[in-house]
Order: structure tokens, then C-alpha cells, then sequence
């Protein structure tokens, strides 16, 4: 990405007059929309842009960039890669190649949805994904021919509008089928939570483990006793997997609960509603941007370690027991919207796993939009102090709790798709010793956060090797 004080640069680009700019950004920090505004800036009126990116990357930045966009190139086609793409990089990357023309995107014209299942490439050892059995060709020419002469195949790519009463819907908006019936919301229909266990903790008892993989596991203990659709929305291999439950259960906190609102105007029957939603299972995970990339939940990693001065203060030892997260949205909207995350009342505690010194946690939480100090999202780190560092003597131990208020993006603003690292460093028992370092990372928009604890006593880009074949390929298609 060209820096804008590289004055002479950005001049000699644009001397030369682009017509065509194919462009496989980084996807961190939010780049590739950044790459696709400056890539438009140096195209001539009329050219073309060809660029891989997250299929959700236009969703995430309406409101903003992404308007900035269309007021100064049509969409023309997005194309959904495989699945396996990046599968030589053991990464799960939603990309899409989208085709973009530089004059304004108004809101009738259409954009062709393709989806590419399959684009003929398998992994050999060594070698990486290569056209072993000869099948791109014949792929490309289908391809070529489909956007070139912008064609509807059911079931492959379809045309939709992105804009519907004036309200953006980068995903494309979905025909209406002939039908009577009334169109209603997911919400308007089901309750909708969040499940709560991680998916790790198996303990062989009598109640209902039900998880996003195939097969449900148990537990000891159950939350819910009634009828409902356990939906996984935040596993990569289990996507759009849906199960029905009658009775009493536990959800993995990668999963959504959907239980009947028995609103006597809409009655339901969860069993058919499990069964419509297998259905479309495969069109949902390959056209639903807000399920494909886990946007329905933010992931917050806790990484805590005792800093080696500490044991040059203090006699004692310290013990981390126990860390949870509270205070945290108890909701969230299934499609992306702003957020109302109801009631801030989602609460877990974990046992941190323990690996060389450093206490690890894991956690999922619905997003939620900028909170004021003292009502954000909290972690608080457990701990045992003993005076004496015996494990013979108990009198002498005292309880220690450590909290921290997330920041999240910006005041404690905690979004969907969020990647939010935390790492903790112990110093101390009191006062200024307290303090601890927390570096707060989005997936999208890194930040560092810097904080005060308070201390109650008592108390990390590689490229796919038939990734540039493609995009060159679609690059060089006539008008396209």
C-alpha cells in the first residue's frame, strides 16, 4: 500500500493511467478495504478492479468505507472461493473474488453472486494445491462464459440488488419467492441465546452435551430444560449445523439456542424449523457473510503469567484459580445490524489451562456497542496468595482478584468477528505492583489498551499457490 506521503510515487501511478489493478491484500487490520480505495483512486474512469479478500469485508465497514466505495465503482460480481482455499496454510479464510468498475454503484443495478465450490485444485504433499486432473480449464471457460454474458445457474450464481429501500445489504438481497406467506424475522419467531459451555468439557454424565460437531456429547450438569434448535454459528467445519433438543441440555458457547416465543399470532414446530434449516444449510454457509466468518460472537484469549520480580518482592506464592468473564451481552441480532445486546448479564468462569508458566483462556461473547466506563465488559483473574508458599499451612492464604474492563474497538465497544487478545502481567500484590499490562488486539482494527487494575485483597500470511492463476485469469476476461 502506497503511503500518501510518497508523493512522487502516487504520481508516477497515476501518470501511468491505470485501466486495470489486480490487487491480494493483507487481511489484517482492515487493509483490504483500505486497498481498495486507493487502488479505485488510481484507476482511470471506466477501469476495472479484480481483489480477493474476507467475503464479509464489504459488510463489515458499511456505515463508512464501504459506501465510499460504491460512490465511485459498481460492484460487478463477487465469485465465493472454496472453502479450502488457504487449506495449505491450515487457515479457514471466507474469501471472495469481487469485480468492481469505476463509475458510481447505483442502487438498481444488479450484482452476479457466483459461488465456485470446487475450482478443480487438490493438495499434493509438497507441492501444494496444483491442477493434478487437468479440470481448471474447463472451470475458468464455465466462469468466463457465466460473467462475461452475466448468467444466472441455479444453484451456482444468481443476480441480486445489495440495495433494498435505500438500505444497503452487501450479502445481496434475496428474490422474494411467489409466495402469500408473510416473510418474518428470525427474531420475531424464536428467543434467541447463546450457548455457554466450552465444547471441551466432555464429562461422561446423564444430561445433554449438544455441540456444533456431528455428534452430541454430555455433562453433569444441565441449563435448559425445554424444546429448542441448537444452531452452530462460531465452528469452521460446522457451520449452519443444526440439531433439535427436547428436554433437558447444556449448549457449547459455539452454538445459538433458538427457543419458541409462543406467540399465538406465529405458532411454530421447532422439529420442521430443524429440518428447513439442514436444508439450507449449504446456502446459507456459502451466501450468509454473517455466519460463514463467525460473526455472530467476538473471542476474547486471556493469556496470564506472574512476572519472575515478583517473586524478588514477595515470600509467598501466587496461584491463579480461577478467570471469568461478566458483565457481557446476553444476545445479540442473528443478521449484522447494530447491536442491542439486551441484558449485560452473560457471565463464565473458567480453570485456565496451564503451559509453561502461563495461565490460557478462552472465551466467547455476543458484540455489544460503546458502554460507559464501569458498565463495559469485565475479566477478572482469581487467585490464591500464600504467605508462606506451604501447602501444609492454610491460615495463611489470602483470596486476590484482578479486573479489567475490555476497551474492545473503542470505549468498550466488542464486535462480532472480533479477535481480542489479552495478556495479563502480575507484578504485585498492591498499589502500583497491581498494575498490568493488557494489550486488546481486533481482528480487524488493533488497539492497546493500557490498564490499572484493581486489586481486591481478600480477598499470528502466506498465498494460496493457484490463488494469482485465478485472479489473472478473471482479470483478463473480456469487459470484465
Amino acid at each position: 500500500m502506497v503511503n500518501n506521503n510518497d508523493k512522487e510515487l502516487l504520481e508516477y501511478i497515476r501518470s501511468m493511467k491505470p485501466t486495470r489493478v489486480i490487487i491480494n491484500p493483507p487481511y489484517e487490520n482492515n487493509n483490504p478495504i483500505k486497498f481498495t480505495l486507493q487502488a479505485l483512486n488510481y484507476l482511470e474512469p471506466g477501469g476495472k478492479l479484480v481483489i480477493i479478500m474476507p467475503t464479509p469485508t464489504l459488510t463489515h465497514n458499511q456505515g463508512g468505507m464501504t459506501e465510499k466505495v460504491l460512490s465511485m465503482a459498481k460492484l460487478e460480481y463477487v465469485i465465493k472461493m472454496p472453502n479450502k482455499l488457504f487449506s495449505e496454510q491450515k487457515r479457514s479464510v471466507n474469501t471472495s473474488i469481487f469485480g468492481f468498475i469505476k463509475t458510481p454503484h447505483i442502487p438498481s443495478d444488479d450484482v452476479l453472486f457466483y459461488t465456485l465450490e470446487d475450482d478443480g485444485f487438490v493438495s499434493v504433499q509438497h507441492k501444494g494445491r496444483v491442477d493434478k486432473n487437468g479440470t481448471w480449464s474447463e472451470i475458468e471457460n464455465r466462469i468466463f462464459d457465466t460473467i462475461s454474458n452475466s448468467k444466472e445457474i441455479p444453484g451456482i450464481c444468481q443476480k441480486k440488488k445489495i440495495y433494498k429501500d435505500g438500505v444497503l445489504n452487501c450479502a445481496g438481497v434475496q428474490k422474494r419467492r411467489n409466495s402469500n406467506y408473510e416473510m418474518m424475522k428470525i427474531g420475531t419467531l424464536f428467543n434467541v441465546t447463546k450457548g455457554s459451555l466450552a465444547s471441551e468439557s466432555n464429562i461422561e454424565e446423564d444430561y445433554h452435551f449438544v455441540t456444533a460437531s456431528e455428534e452430541w456429547k454430555t455433562h453433569t450438569e444441565y441449563e435448559l430444560d425445554t424444546e429448542a434448535i441448537v444452531y452452530a454459528v462460531s465452528a469452521a467445519g460446522s457451520l449452519g449445523r443444526s440439531h433439535y433438543v427436547n428436554g433437558k441440555f447444556v449448549a457449547s458457547n459455539l452454538c445459538l439456542v433458538l427457543t419458541s416465543k409462543n406467540d399465538p399470532k406465529h405458532p411454530i414446530n421447532l422439529e420442521f424449523y430443524n429440518c428447513y434449516f439442514a436444508s439450507i444449510r449449504k446456502q446459507i454457509v456459502s451466501a450468509n457473510v454473517g455466519i460463514t466468518l463467525k460473526r455472530t460472537v467476538a473471542k476474547v484469549a486471556l493469556q496470564t503469567t506472574i512476572d519472575p520480580s515478583f517473586a524478588d518482592k514477595y515470600a509467598g506464592t501466587l496461584t491463579i484459580n480461577s478467570v471469568k468473564l461478566s458483565k457481557a451481552a446476553s444476545q445479540s441480532l442473528v443478521v449484522a445490524g447494530t447491536p442491542t445486546p439486551g441484558a449485560m448479564t452473560f457471565s463464565h468462569t473458567q480453570t485456565p489451562a496451564t503451559a509453561s508458566g502461563k495461565c490460557n483462556a478462552l472465551f466467547y461473547c455476543f458484540e455489544n456497542g460503546a458502554l460507559p466506563a464501569g458498565s463495559r465488559v469485565l475479566l477478572e483473574i482469581n487467585a490464591t496468595y500464600d504467605s508462606d508458599g506451604s501447602t501444609s499451612t492454610t491460615d495463611d492464604r489470602s483470596e486476590v482478584t484482578y479486573s479489567v474492563e475490555l476497551t474492545g474497538k473503542a470505549a468498550g465497544e466488542i464486535l462480532r468477528n472480533g479477535y481480542y487478545r489479552v495478556a495479563a502481567n502480575i507484578t504485585g500484590l498492591v498499589g502500583q505492583e497491581c498494575a498490568v499490562s493488557v494489550t486488546v488486539a481486533d481482528w480487524e482494527t488493533p488497539v492497546t489498551q493500557n490498564v490499572e487494575l484493581v486489586v481486591g485483597y481478600q480477598q499470528k500470511r502466506t498465498n494460496s499457490p493457484c490463488l494469482f492463476q485465478h485472479m489473472k485469469q478473471f482479470c483478463r476476461m473480456k469487459d470484465v
